[in-house]
């Protein structure tokens, strides 16, 4: 547990996102100094292969909608730890479908879950052209390639529209692993 380590993120203020604290043996924690206001979850987990399964506030789904505080909360903030994260790996080719490195490959949620900044991944892939993605969480994803890109513009909603039909879709389940062979987009392209 000393390895994991959590935090709130303020959704307007990064002056207000609180230190990150880890949980006791016990699997307890407090976040200190949590002002008035909304608020992401930031969890940095145990292993490559380690997932936030879930977070809840109450009532509240914190993954998917953050949460806001305007006094103490009554409930404890719960996080639940999956341990069986998914693997995708693959093999990104230029646009002459040449195997290459220092292409940018982009992991997307389906749309109904883009609001959670966690799912999206990026690797560069090495001079084989391989990348991997590990401690993915169950779901719908695309994979997308760029020989080159301006960092996280594939977060960009109107971006990543123009460009979505390109990726190759995956699903993963609990502990799957799944191979994606993607060609990369070029300055071309776009």
């Amino acid at each position: 547990m000393s390895a994991l380590s959590v935090r709130a993120v303020s959704t307007l203020n990064a002056i207000a996102d609180t230190p990150k604290v880890s949980p006791s043996a016990a699997g307890t924690f407090k976040l200190g100094n949590v002002g008035r206001g909304g608020y992401a979850l930031d969890v940095t987990l145990l292993t490559p292969d380690s997932y936030v399964k879930s977070a809840r506030l109450g009532d509240i789904d914190v993954l998917s909608d953050g949460f806001r505080l305007d006094n103490p909360p009554d409930r404890p903030l719960e996080i639940v730890i999956g341990s069986k994260g998914g693997t995708i790996r693959g093999i990104a080719r230029d646009s002459s479908r040449v195997a290459a490195g220092g292409i940018t490959v982009a992991l997307v949620p389906d749309e109904i879950r883009r609001q959670r900044y966690e799912l999206f991944r990026s690797a560069t892939t090495d001079n084989a052209g391989r990348y991997e993605f590990r401690g993915v969480p169950p779901g719908n994803y695309k994979v997308l390639a760029w020989e080159d890109i301006e960092p996280k513009s594939w977060m960009e909603p109107a971006y990543l529209r123009v460009f979505e039909e390109l990726g190759k879709g995956v699903v993963l389940g609990e502990g799957s692993s799944e191979t994606v062979d993607v060609t990369a987009i070029s300055p071309l392209e776009r």
